[in-house]
């Protein structure tokens, strides 16, 4: 009996540290893209340097996360991976960008490429549309 339990801890264990590895490989993957890759219309630069200088001394938060598809009740063959992007700008409005990175069952391979960008209610799948949204107000 005991043996079982320490096996099922071990499995959680390992899966615990798995999910982590994961989401540490997708959040350094979505870091380091160059956003010319992800929209023609911006200079060679890695996305969370650029990112950072759009917005200037606002902290960004990382994250990984299924790039909101998992509803509870669709089911998917695989789960996309996004890496997360998040921040509190100085005149209190919240930012976010995923860049998808991968699925769960493949892992963190393929082009990156934008899956949401949003500055409060406004929403865009293009990076260079950023600059205008943080220029706009409500």
């Amino acid at each position: 009996m005991k043996l079982a339990v320490i096996c099922i801890l071990l499995g959680t264990v390992s899966m615990a540290q798995s999910d982590r590895a994961l989401e540490q490989r997708a959040i350094a993957a979505a870091k380091r893209v160059d956003v010319s890759s992800l929209d023609v219309k911006l200079p060679r630069m890695r996305f969370d340097a650029w990112l950072q200088k759009q917005i200037g001394s606002a902290r960004i938060t990382w994250e990984s996360n299924d790039c909101g598809e998992q509803d509870g009740f669709t089911q998917r063959a695989d789960i996309p991976v996004c890496g997360e992007a998040s921040a509190t700008l100085p005149d209190g409005r919240k930012l976010t960008v995923m860049i998808g990175v991968g699925t769960l069952k493949k892992g963190i391979q393929g082009a990156p490429g934008v899956w949401f960008l949003a500055v409060e209610d406004k929403t865009s799948t293009h990076l260079s549309d950023l600059p205008k949204f943080l220029t706009a107000r409500k």
